[in-house]
């Protein structure tokens, strides 16, 4: 792993031109990490600069797939802030993304439940289109999109899941 790098600075900055200008001249600077195992691209997606994204993205898209020190994607940043740009512009590029799981086997849709993004779960099950079998996955903890919607009371993502989604409202919870 590297100290942060001038992409790292430039990214955190917002700096589109020096980002640019850093990507042209070393693209490879695009797959190294920082101290906490972060991309330059998992620092946009947290931040939510889509400009920056797309730049990232079209330098180098394979590392919409890599986790960081806390076992999280870009996606997965994306999705707990809920930044529906950037994850619309990250499942564009590698729609492959949304079968990469936390540390804690959790999916994009289970962040998106955890942290209340009710738009960021509605684009991630748009480009799911009716493949919903991401909905009934089951984390390390035996829950369901539904189970931790339900848990949480978080009554206007039970109802879209219910809705728009072939979710199975008879999965069973482990119990530890």
């Amino acid at each position: 792993m590297f100290q942060e790098n001038t992409l790292h600075t430039a990214v955190l900055q917002g700096d589109f031109g020096l980002t640019k200008q850093i990507l042209t001249t070393n693209p490879e600077l695009s797959k190294s990490l920082d101290s906490n195992g972060s991309s330059a691209l998992h620092l946009a997606s947290a931040k939510g600069d889509l400009k920056i994204v797309k730049e990232l993205v079209s330098v180098n898209s394979s590392t919409c797939c890599v986790l960081d020190g806390d076992r999280r994607s870009p996606l997965h940043l994306a999705a707990i802030k809920g930044r529906t740009e950037v994850l619309a512009e990250l499942l564009g590029t590698e729609p492959g993304a949304t079968a990469v799981l936390t540390g804690g086997g959790e999916s994009c849709l289970h962040l998106c439940v955890k942290y209340n993004r009710l738009e960021a779960m509605k684009m991630v099950l748009r480009f799911l289109k009716r493949d919903d079998r991401l909905v009934d996955w089951k984390d390390e903890e035996g829950n369901t999109v539904l189970h931790l919607a339900v848990a949480m009371k978080q009554i206007e993502i039970v109802k879209y899941l219910l809705d728009n989604t072939t979710v199975q409202i008879d999965a069973r919870m482990q119990m530890a």
